[in-house]
């Protein structure tokens, strides 16, 4: 995660230059380090929990009480590979709708979705190409909480800057 200079700068100038633009602000907090997805053939990207069904393991909202992500953050996937059907990541549609499509995602696109509201997971991957992307989450600088004490699942990091964040300006 660390001493990899020359992807943190291209990464936090994406951040600079395309995500801020999208929401016309100056200043931004954003996932310290993005992280790096891969979905293998026959496989899912992200695990789950021995309560989960098994058509839907692994499915979740990122503010699930497992996961603890702030319901103002923003998800974005940058994908290194072309992505769609089985290989890629299915997203409820609206919050609480229990309806679900696979984001359909190109080589030099960016994708956007509410992660905290919206129930998202994939199915196992049976197209024989892997899926590779990075992802992030940002939180608009005026919807940022410094008191969440709440931490990460994966990293036990809080979700404040200086841990799980950092905050960026142009």
């Amino acid at each position: 995660n660390d001493g990899w200079i020359e992807f943190t700068d291209m990464y936090e100038n994406f951040i600079k230059k395309v995500i801020m633009n999208i929401y016309s602000v100056n200043t931004i907090v954003c996932q310290s380090k993005p992280t790096f997805r891969v979905q293998l053939p026959n496989n899912i990207a992200v695990g789950g929990n021995e309560n989960d069904s098994a058509e839907k393991y692994g499915w979740h909202k990122d503010s699930d009480p497992e996961y603890n992500h702030p319901l103002t953050e923003k998800n974005f996937i940058v994908p290194l590979t072309n992505s769609r059907d089985n290989a890629s990541v299915y997203i409820e549609t609206y919050p609480n709708s229990n309806k679900f499509k696979s984001a359909k995602m190109n080589v030099g696109e960016v994708f956007n979705f509410c992660g905290a509201k919206c129930v998202h997971g994939n199915k196992p991957n049976d197209t024989g190409k892997s899926r590779v992307s990075f992802d992030f989450r940002v939180i608009l600088k005026k919807d940022y909480d410094e008191h969440l004490v709440k931490e990460s699942k994966l990293t036990n990091k809080k979700f404040i800057i200086g841990e799980y964040y950092s905050l960026l300006k142009k």
